[in-house]
């Protein structure tokens, strides 16, 4: 029988997997949202573009006048007539009042006649939170999105309540600016469901 000062035990370590080279790489990830770093810097680029589009629409929209309503009847492709010298683009340029000139003028009188009217001012201010919410890339708040869709809904209701005032004949005349198309075609939709007000 051996003795057992001569029985030596040995631990047996696991061997560790040796990763290749060819195996996962690590992606450098931002600290502040967890995206990597090349998306996080698009991310701040699209921010800021955004930003600087909410400053201008924000211009667009104070300096609107509907004396520039003529000259703004123009589509999209027109106004790059102003880049290649289209005389007739460039008369209406000459005559517009609006701060951006006549893209300024474009912008403005569809974003007033063609959706919620005077309710869209405060479309530049959501699209500043939204930029810098990008920007900074903190989790996305629930206020945020809230404040968002309740905007919306309050601007849509707002322009449809004006579309109904503007259509009753012994109110004084509203504006279209006020009302906007969408209050115009939902009061045009429920008028005749239920008849005219009034």
């Amino acid at each position: 029988m051996p003795d057992l000062d001569d029985i030596i035990i040995q631990r047996v370590k696991p061997k560790k997997k040796r990763k290749s080279a060819k195996g996962k790489q690590t992606v450098k990830k931002s600290p502040a949202n967890g995206l990597p770093r090349n998306y996080d810097k698009q991310f701040k680029l699209l921010a800021i573009l955004l930003f600087l589009f909410s400053v201008l629409l924000f211009l667009a929209l104070i300096s609107y006048t509907p004396r520039d309503e003529a000259n703004a009847q123009i589509s999209f492709g027109d106004l790059f007539g102003l880049i290649t010298g289209n005389e007739a683009v460039l008369a209406k340029a000459e005559t517009t009042y609006n701060w951006l000139g006549l893209f300024g003028a474009y912008l403005s009188n569809i974003l007033y006649n063609s959706t919620i009217g005077y309710s869209i001012i405060f479309l530049p201010y959501f699209i500043a939170l939204w930029a810098k919410y990008l920007f900074t890339g903190r989790k996305l708040s629930d206020k945020l999105v809230k404040g968002s869709i309740t905007y919306l809904t309050l601007g849509v209701l707002a322009s449809s309540l004006l579309g109904t005032m503007r259509n009753i004949g012994w109110l004084f005349e509203i504006p279209k600016e006020w009302r906007g198309a969408v209050g115009y075609f939902l009061y045009s939709f429920t008028s005749s469901l239920i008849g005219p007000p009034g």
